[in-house]
């Protein structure tokens, strides 16, 4: 999204690298230790944090009394036309959804600032070692047993289910 834009721009800018016609993808593949490590801690944690306090942090939370779901919804809807890219949105709006249902039967951010930070963390590391190809397959499946086996256990213990 664009947070993650400006903090590549500004990587790029600090680390005087330049990414060219390559692309984001190959650059980052090819980035050389402190530069990558740096790149990745933006890119990860800010976005984790930062989204999350938004959009299920303050989005989300003023739906909370009247109706959590449509909360759910209109905060994932949000996320996902907030990263721009076209290819991006359906993704990420339902990613927006697991997030918005993860927040709702915890009742807490702390999991979904996980939750997105793993999946964000999953996406570079999967640009820089070559993995893209294989990421929509593993990686949804990691992240639904994952978010999955969290929202059975939340759900269970504030009893949402018996």
């Amino acid at each position: 999204g664009p947070l993650v834009g400006l903090a590549a721009e500004a990587i790029q800018e600090l680390t005087q690298l330049d990414w060219g016609a390559a692309g984001f993808a190959e650059a980052a593949a090819q980035m050389p230790g402190w530069p990558f490590l740096l790149l990745f801690l933006s890119l990860t944690l800010l976005p984790a944090f930062v989204e999350e306090l938004f959009f299920r942090g303050y989005v989300l939370k003023t739906f909370l009394p009247r109706s959590p779901w449509l909360g759910v919804l209109v905060s994932g809807s949000l996320f996902g036309l907030t990263h721009i890219d076209p290819a991006q949105v359906t993704g990420t709006a339902v990613l927006g959804l697991g997030l918005g249902a993860l927040r709702v039967v915890s009742g807490s951010l702390l999991p979904c600032m996980l939750a997105h930070g793993t999946y964000n963390a999953l996406v570079l590391l999967s640009l820089r070692y070559g993995l893209a190809a294989e990421l929509p397959l593993w990686l949804f499946l990691a992240c639904l047993i994952g978010a999955g086996s969290w929202l059975m256990h939340a759900a269970k213990e504030r009893g949402f289910i018996a």
